[in-house]
C-alpha cells in the first residue's frame, strides 16, 4: 500500500521512490505517531486537570468553611475562657464574703467595702479587656493563616494554566509539524 502511495507521488520513477521511501515512511510514521500521542496524552492529561481542579476547589471551599466557622466564634463561649472567667468570679465571691464577714466583725465602713468591690470589678474588667485584646491578635492570626491557605490554592491554579498553555502549544507543535511533513510531500510531488 504504502509504495502504491509513492508510486501515485513519484509516477514510477523507481530510483526516487525507493531511495525517498524509507525517509517518507519513516517521517509520516514519526509525525503521525507523534500527533496521535499528543492527541491522546491531551485527552488524559485534561481528565487528570479536571480532578485536580475540583480536588482544589474542595481544598477552596474546606478553607473558606473552617475560616467563617474559627473567625467567627464567639470567644467568649471557648473553654478556656470560660474557666478564666469562671475561676474569677469565684475569687470575686469568695473575697467579698470576706469582706462581708470583717466587716461585721470588724466593723468597716460601707464605703471600704464598696472601695474594695469597685476594685474587683475593675480587675474583671481588665480580665474582659485582655481577653477581647488576645481574641483580636487570634482574629489576626487566623486571617493570615486563611490568606495563606488561599494563596498556595491560587498558586496551584496558576500553574496549571500555565502547563495547560505548554500543553497546547506541544499539541499546536505537533500539528505544524504533520502540516510541514505534509507540505514536503506535496512539494515532492509536484517536483516529478
Amino acid at each position: 500500500m504504502f509504495l502504491e502511495i509513492l508510486d501515485l507521488f513519484f509516477g514510477g520513477k523507481g530510483d526516487v521512490m525507493m531511495s525517498i521511501a524509507p525517509v517518507v515512511l519513516a517521517s509520516l510514521i514519526s509525525a503521525g505517531s507523534g500527533l496521535a500521542s499528543a492527541g491522546i496524552g491531551a485527552v488524559a492529561e485534561g481528565r487528570k486537570r479536571r480532578e485536580m481542579q475540583r480536588e482544589r476547589q474542595k481544598w477552596q471551599n474546606e478553607n473558606t468553611a473552617w475560616y467563617n466557622r474559627v473567625y467567627n466564634e464567639d470567644f467568649t463561649k471557648k473553654a478556656d475562657v470560660q474557666h478564666v472567667i469562671n475561676q474569677m468570679r469565684q475569687e470575686m465571691k469568695n473575697s467579698n464574703k470576706r469582706d462581708e464577714g470583717k466587716q461585721a466583725i470588724a466593723g468597716a465602713t460601707n464605703e471600704s467595702v464598696l472601695a474594695q468591690k469597685d476594685s474587683r470589678n475593675k480587675a474583671m474588667g481588665r480580665v474582659f479587656s485582655n481577653l477581647a485584646s488576645h481574641n483580636a491578635r487570634r482574629k489576626d492570626r487566623i486571617g493570615r493563616e486563611y490568606r495563606q491557605r488561599r494563596y498556595g490554592i491560587q498558586g496551584l491554579n496558576y500553574d496549571t494554566m500555565r502547563e495547560q498553555a505548554q500543553s497546547s502549544n506541544n499539541l499546536m507543535y505537533g500539528g505544524l509539524n504533520a502540516l510541514l511533513l505534509q507540505s514536503l510531500l506535496l512539494l515532492l510531488k509536484q517536483a516529478r
